[in-house]
């Protein structure tokens, strides 16, 4: 990927790879926050020429079996999604699945979770599994946001910190890892020295940057 592209240009990459490596009708499975990802840079219109005749929720999937499409899954790593996706491997509705994750999780082991779906694909649906970092929305060539509330309670002392603020925390922290990952940068992080939390993911994403790339 050239250094020279931009954000729109790398996620739009990302995502119509994924297509072209799945042939015929399919259906797109998204999570609340890729439905955000992909709907801000295809429209439905652009889906519908590439064959994906169906996207949709993973929470909300209905249980009709369609064996005539293959199932495309573009989903962060979560427990949720996991627990969603054994549930589809069980009793399967596609003919095929490829699984392809947007976010390296922190505090959630990729291989276990890796190792339990393959436990319960006795029906040998999954085709493909690979990671794309596209975990962050495209606002424009040079801005995205990860769509997330308020993060003024991670200005809390961190002992006071609950699992919203953790996990808020880490969500920043893997969105942003993402964009480096996606543009492959390693850009020289600055930070403000009064803010406590802006320094612990300046130093979180010094350790993970290296790690990944």
């Amino acid at each position: 990927m050239e250094a020279k592209q931009s954000i729109v240009d790398v996620v739009k990459t990302y995502i119509n790879t994924i297509l072209d490596e799945v042939p015929g009708i399919k259906a797109l499975i998204l999570d609340t926050e890729t439905m955000n990802i992909v709907s801000l840079l295809f429209p439905k219109s652009a889906m519908l020429s590439r064959e994906v005749f169906l996207m949709e929720l993973i929470s909300n999937l209905p249980e009709t079996p369609m064996p005539y499409m293959k199932a495309i899954f573009l989903l962060r790593a979560t427990e949720f999604n996991k627990i969603n996706l054994i549930k589809l491997l069980k009793a399967p509705i596609f003919s095929e699945y490829y699984f392809y994750f947007t976010n390296i999780p922190v505090g959630f082991s990729m291989q276990s979770m890796l190792q339990e779906l393959a436990v319960n694909d006795e029906k040998s649906v999954v085709k493909s599994v690979q990671e794309f970092y596209a975990d962050f929305c495209v606002l424009n060539k040079e801005l995205f946001t990860l769509d997330q509330p308020s993060v003024i309670s991670l200005e809390k002392p961190r002992d006071r910190w609950t699992a919203i603020e953790i996990t808020l925390f880490n969500r920043m922290l893997e969105g942003l890892l993402a964009v480096m990952l996606a543009t492959r940068r390693h850009p020289v992080i600055r930070y403000q020295r009064s803010s406590d939390v802006c320094n612990r993911l300046a130093r979180e994403l010094t350790v993970a940057l290296p790690k990944q790339s």
